[in-house]
């Protein structure tokens, strides 16, 4: 056993590295649990030594929601969404989060068309590229030991092929008619530069914009799956209740196996 000690930030990184790792590994997934409820936390904080009024406090003032944004000069280049649900969902009910966003047509590529929102499940876990208006970004669902967690990131390629890179050609074809050419002699520095400068300043403004709706629109997605499996699994709870209900009260192996 290492003597190594840890200051509280290098423990929290490392706990939750070691948790995705575990996440990602087949041979932690029977035992792992995605997300920590609050007794399991509370235990966690007294293990520590942390008193529990200071735990509350810490907990009054942390953000109801997990969301890791990365952002340039406030623009949300990234941003991570994540919801854990009290409840497992079988693999067999993901089509339940599918339907929510149905394959979308998104071109004819060199191996032929290409979909958007279409999930490739994988065991207990299921991923899925996810495009809906000004969102475009990746889901990851993974659902075991009771919990299911939803992950959601939004990424930057919609609003920069849509917003920045059209005032980056623009400007750039503006700029290039500057050059010695046959283009120059038609071009004129005090019309093509306030043009190129002009046309720059669009797309960012541009890209801003499509990137604060995406992040929005992805955070409403990530939210309304969250909803939707918290129902199903809701529902599906209830039905092994009455179906354990209806079990005649001396066959508890019966009610075991159901319960299981």
């Amino acid at each position: 056993m290492s003597k190594r000690f840890f200051n509280e930030k290098e423990a929290a990184e490392l706990v939750l590295k070691a948790a995705k790792l575990q996440e990602q590994s087949n041979e932690g997934s029977t035992s792992y649990a995605p997300g920590i409820s609050y007794d399991e936390l509370a235990r966690m904080a007294a293990e520590a030594g942390v008193d529990p009024s200071f735990l509350q406090k810490a907990l009054e003032s942390a953000p109801e929601k997990n969301e890791t944004p990365i952002a340039f000069l406030g623009i949300p280049l990234s941003t991570e969404f994540e919801r854990i649900v009290d409840g497992e969902l079988p693999p067999e009910n993901f089509d339940v989060i599918s339907d929510i966003f149905p394959a979308k047509y998104a071109g004819h590529g060199p191996r032929g068309p290409r979909m958007h929102n279409v999930g490739v499940q994988v065991g207990r876990s299921m991923q899925m590229q996810l495009a809906k208006g000004s969102a475009f970004g990746t889901l990851r669902v993974t659902s075991r030991n009771g919990r299911t967690r939803i992950s959601t990131r939004q990424g930057m390629f919609l609003p920069f092929m849509a917003g920045l890179y059209p005032g980056l050609m623009i400007a750039f074809v503006t700029l290039m008619m500057l050059v010695d050419g046959d283009t120059s002699a038609h071009a004129n520095p005090a019309v093509n530069v306030p043009i190129a400068i002009a046309s720059l300043i669009a797309g960012l403004v541009a890209l801003v914009l499509l990137a604060r709706s995406g992040q929005n629109k992805m955070r409403e997605m990530t939210d309304a799956i969250a909803d939707r499996v918290q129902e199903e699994t809701d529902l599906l709870r209830d039905r092994l209740s009455e179906t354990s209900a209806s079990v005649p009260a001396e066959d508890e192996e019966l009610r075991e196996h159901l319960r299981e």
